[in-house]
């Protein structure tokens, strides 16, 4: 993507998501109907008797991965792209001015490759833009106590 990006003159950014696993939505299919409850992790020094219900996938589960990627994934089509062939960590998209982005990603890391300074800007707000659809700096509440 790089290689293209240089021999077409684009612009290339970096933007990495702070606290990303965090950003995902649980899938719906995990946990008893979508919810997931733990209990106290060791050492914790909350009372045993309290179960927690989880808000967010947790760094580490098996699913967060997963998570995270579908959530990123619906994020880039509401902005109008599509996938790359096969490769479900790159997506390209045409706009009306005929201005073109592709971005690429590793997780919680985009490499972002633009024909011009106001298209890249304009999905780089709308990327760290809650309001957007987009993701924040900071995570909302992990769980709540049952």
């Amino acid at each position: 993507m790089l290689a293209l990006a240089n021999a077409k003159d684009m612009l290339i950014d970096h933007v990495d998501i702070g606290q990303a696993f965090l950003q995902g939505d649980l899938l719906e299919e995990e946990g008893l109907e979508g919810d997931v409850f733990i209990s106290p992790p060791p050492g914790y020094g909350g009372d045993a008797i309290y179960v927690y219900h989880l808000c967010a996938p947790l760094y580490g589960a098996c699913t967060s991965s997963q998570a995270w990627h579908k959530t990123m994934s619906a994020f880039m089509e509401r902005q109008g792209f599509k996938t790359v062939s096969f490769e479900k960590c790159m997506w390209c998209l045409h706009d009306a001015n005929r201005d073109k982005i592709m971005v690429g990603s590793h997780i919680d890391d985009f490499c972002i490759c633009c024909t011009n300074h106001a298209c890249l800007d304009k999905f780089r707000l709308a990327l760290l833009d809650p309001a957007k659809g987009g993701f924040k700096a900071h995570t909302k509440d992990l769980c709540t106590t049952i």
